[in-house]
């Protein structure tokens, strides 16, 4: 199976051959985050793996240009069904961690930090294109679910230690 990264940067080749800094700008206004080097490693092992073709475009007084476009092993890969199945991830995350210690404060301050990121996402979401519209949405629901749980969890843990007092 192929990593996420590569879902991501076969899938910008389908629509249109495209250089690593193009790429990179492409997939930095997108949800997805990653570094620059993390894109190139990956359109080389990509490239190592025949899912990708570059050519080299010379160009004077200027470095020259790889231009990297998907192979029909490329188009394969992407089509295939197993990329389709929905898969739901357990975590073992920080907040989880904290329940154990049992203080309320760490929730509070989780809040307090998804709704500033909320509302960064917010602004974000406005000048948007469509689909990274959908992604961020995705991104502000999980987090609102989040805020939510982090309310409850104070709730709880404050009676908690009201009823130990």
């Amino acid at each position: 199976m192929i990593s996420n990264l590569e879902v991501v940067i076969l899938a910008n080749l389908l629509e249109r051959e495209s250089t690593g800094y193009e790429l990179t700008k492409i997939i930095k206004k997108s949800p997805w985050k990653t570094s620059h080097q993390q894109i190139y490693r990956t359109l080389l092992m990509l490239k190592n793996k025949g899912y990708l073709s570059c050519k080299n475009v010379y160009q004077t007084k200027k470095p020259n240009k790889k231009i990297y476009s998907i192979t029909q092993e490329g188009e394969i890969i992407v089509s295939n069904p197993k990329l389709q199945e929905a898969k739901i991830k357990s975590t073992q995350d920080e907040a989880n961690s904290r329940l154990v210690i049992g203080n309320p404060q760490y929730f509070i301050n989780m809040h307090s930090e998804i709704s500033k990121k909320v509302d960064e996402l917010t602004d974000i979401r406005i000048v948007s294109d469509p689909l990274t519209q959908l992604a961020i949405d995705r991104k502000i629901n999980l987090l609102r679910a989040d805020s939510e749980w982090c309310n409850h969890v104070v709730k709880i843990l404050s009676n908690k230690i009201k009823a130990a007092a």
